[in-house]
């Protein structure tokens, strides 16, 4: 794994290279909430695969400039991929040196929170090939509000977050009340016209309590999408990228 760390505007971006980029393709990873941006062992996986990664660090989070929040997280991905389709390269922090980027297509992948940016973002982008989000949220102005959905609350979050990672996730009052009542640019029902024009895979797990299987079933059913995919898994609840096969991980990339 050939690993290096940049910022992007003032995202914190974990860039990885894979030795033979036979493959051509940039993988860019929205991380769930609250999320590990120390995941090695998955970046080293997919570069050895042959994929080129970024993984991001939201603005606001884990050293990122910014506020947490105060503008949707999606604004963070669409400056990543304005900036790598523009410059193709990237300055290495360790050296201060520009290093290439080599890709053909791109693909975005996200968990939970995470799965929300991917799909919004890819959604208001041209230039993404393809959308892979495992347990999306997919609309937070009636998450966990819809008697048809039975999904646990996400508004004590963000105090858990204050508590347990203190200044990795710098965000005020406000702007977690705005994000929790769905007033961000972040729900993926608003985006299914759109993504209807996209290839999307969706993973999500029956005994999943956070998300409704039932929300997803009914998100993915009107996607119209001609290259969609639904990978439910029987025996699963909330769905991560360490959680997942490694194999499966493999398919979804190559399909």
């Amino acid at each position: 794994m050939v690993f290096y760390k940049t910022f992007i505007g003032q995202t914190g971006c974990d860039i990885v290279l894979p030795l033979k980029n036979d493959k051509k393709k940039l993988i860019i990873i929205c991380p769930g909430l609250p999320s590990d941006p120390f995941n090695y062992d998955l970046l080293d996986f997919l570069s050895n695969e042959g994929f080129s990664c970024v993984y991001v660090r939201y603005s606001g989070t884990w050293g990122s400039y910014g506020s947490f929040l105060k503008n949707s997280p999606v604004k963070d991905i669409e400056n990543i991929l304005d900036f790598v389709l523009k410059e193709r390269s990237f300055i290495d922090s360790s050296n201060n040196q520009k290093v290439k980027l080599n890709f053909k297509k791109i693909i975005l992948i996200g968990t939970s929170f995470g799965g929300s940016v991917c799909l919004v973002s890819g959604a208001k982008s041209l230039n993404v090939n393809k959308i892979i989000a495992l347990s999306p949220i997919v609309n937070y102005r009636d998450h966990a509000r819809n008697p048809d959905y039975p999904e646990e609350k996400i508004d004590n979050l963000g105090n858990y977050l204050k508590r347990a990672y203190g200044k990795s996730y710098n965000f005020s009052s406000n702007d977690w009340k705005k994000f929790v009542e769905g007033k961000l640019d972040i729900n993926p029902d608003d985006y299914v016209h759109e993504l209807s024009k996209k290839e999307i895979i969706l993973l999500s797990g029956v005994k999943d309590k956070s998300i409704s299987i039932d929300r997803l079933k009914n998100f993915f059913n009107n996607l119209h999408s001609k290259k969609k995919k639904h990978y439910i898994f029987k025996d699963s609840g909330h769905l991560s990228l360490k959680k997942l096969d490694k194999n499966i991980l493999i398919e979804i990339l190559g399909q």
